[in-house]
């Protein structure tokens, strides 16, 4: 495992294991959030079977698999998956973000991030992401996250 430092705002981790087994167990906080356990097994061959799961639109091009909360509320995990070409607009964390890269690669100012990758960008940290081949990523937020009105 390599860890390495991105312009000072993000920790980029490169995993190098083929299957990797997801275990979300409930969250205990003071707003009870209640949920049951979610449990995704063999996680990084998910791209090659995307049909498995239910997908929701979440912008153009990128469709989202909530496993738990709502990113406009508090804490919250999903799947997103992007066609190629799919972009999310700038927005802004309040809280930290981690992005697994499961399958494809997507990038944002940072650098492209391919499959394996961990990306965790911090608080008050802000961005947009892209994906030219299409990807589907892991992403757990903290807190809510802002869109940037244009």
């Amino acid at each position: 495992m390599t860890v390495s430092i991105c312009l000072t705002t993000c920790i980029e981790v490169r995993l190098n294991w083929s299957t990797f087994n997801l275990l979300f167990l409930a969250l205990k906080s003071d707003t009870t959030l209640s949920f049951n356990p979610v449990i995704l097994s063999d996680l990084f061959l998910l791209g090659q079977h995307p049909e498995r799961l239910s997908w929701q639109p979440f912008r153009p091009g990128v469709e989202i698999h909530r496993l738990y909360g709502d990113a406009q509320q508090g804490p919250s995990a999903a799947l997103l998956k992007y066609e190629p070409g799919a972009k999310v607009p700038a927005h802004s964390h309040t809280g930290y973000e981690h992005i697994i890269v499961l399958s494809g690669s997507q990038r944002d100012y940072q650098g492209n991030h391919t499959a394996g990758t961990l990306v965790i960008n911090p608080p008050d940290s802000s961005h947009d992401v892209a994906s030219d081949e299409g990807c589907i990523v892991l992403i757990i937020w903290e807190k809510p996250v802002v869109l940037k009105k244009v």
